[in-house]
């Protein structure tokens, strides 16, 4: 549902589904819902789920690419470098 809500542009939609689902959501869904925020412009709402998944996991490489990537839609170099370092500093590099 996720995932539908998201490929139609309805991000909000999907982050009002996704925090009244009866059940816990994974990861999976959250970068699934970043992804959708990045493609549609929802940076603000993108980056506070990153940071969200970073704080919780902080060793699973993909939530600093997610949060880069939104810097760089947003062209924020200076914040997207320092995710980089901090992903460098956490031990998880994504070579290549």
């Amino acid at each position: 549902m996720v995932d539908m809500l998201c490929r139609t542009g309805l991000v909000t939609e999907a982050f009002q589904f996704v925090q009244e689902m009866p059940i816990e959501s994974n990861p999976i869904i959250w970068r699934t819902l970043i992804n959708a925020c990045r493609a549609i412009g929802e940076l603000k709402l993108g980056e506070e789920i990153s940071r969200q998944l970073i704080r919780n996991d902080p060793l699973y490489e993909s939530n600093y690419v997610l949060l880069s990537n939104i810097y760089a839609r947003m062209s924020d170099w200076e914040k997207k470098r320092s995710v980089r370092e901090a992903m460098y500093r956490s031990g998880c590099w994504k070579f290549g």
